[in-house]
């Protein structure tokens, strides 16, 4: 009981000194919006995302916001963001700041660019569910190895692939029914669970199963625009 209500202490502590910090570059830098998204400029030319005004919960980050080159993620930028499902850099992503993913308990899935070689060591602090999809070759997959984050290469990465075979079928769908009537103690860890959750709700479900089947029939043409 004790160690407990030390865990949870701590745990408020760190979320409350995050915060503080965050409040603080703010305080510190300008910044400038499209109405979608925020950034900060860089003595280079460039613009750097500190935040996101939309509230879907796919999330793709543009090269140009206001014709400024996009470059990285800037410190902050999606720490407590409990929506957030997927979210997809471009190619033109460097770097990734300070706690930018931090905080946030849910299973979503960050789409690393081969070319991104900086990414702090608190990116993804207190974000136990986090799974980042890369190049089995870049920096991302070195850093997911070296920070215990879950990985999904590239190569592998098709949404709804529950089963891991590198296409979409109707056994991915079985998969899902499986792990819904728990038969036999089928499981799904929690690459899977990002992988199964197609709607982007939060949830694995009968209706992740309909859209898998809507898609393979081709009444949908993706994933990303279903909530």
């Amino acid at each position: 009981m004790i160690m407990s209500t030390l865990k949870k202490i701590i745990a408020i502590i760190i979320s409350v000194t995050l915060i503080a910090a965050a409040s603080a570059t703010a305080m510190a830098e300008t910044y400038f919006s499209d109405g979608k998204f925020e950034f900060i400029k860089t003595d280079k030319g460039n613009g750097l995302i500190t935040g996101c005004e939309l509230t879907k919960p796919c999330i793709n980050v543009p090269e140009f916001v206001l014709d400024y080159p996009i470059a990285g993620i800037y410190d902050y930028a999606f720490m407590e963001v409990p929506t957030l499902r997927r979210i997809t850099m471009p190619l033109s992503i460097v770097s990734i700041g300070e706690f930018a993913f931090a905080n946030n308990s849910q299973t979503f899935i960050v789409k690393i660019p081969k070319y991104c070689s900086q990414i702090d060591s608190t990116a993804f602090f207190h974000s136990p569910n986090a799974v980042i999809v890369g190049r089995s070759d870049s920096y991302a997959a070195q850093y997911a190895a070296d920070n215990n984050i879950d990985f999904i290469s590239e190569e592998d990465y098709i949404l709804g692939d529950v089963n891991g075979d590198r296409r979409l079928s109707i056994r991915d769908v079985t998969c899902i029914q499986l792990y819904l009537v728990e038969v036999l103690g089928y499981e799904l860890d929690n690459k899977k669970m990002a992988l199964a959750d197609v709607n982007a709700d939060g949830k694995v479900n009968i209706r992740d199963a309909t859209c898998i089947q809507m898609f393979k029939v081709d009444l949908i043409k993706d994933f990303d625009n279903l909530t």
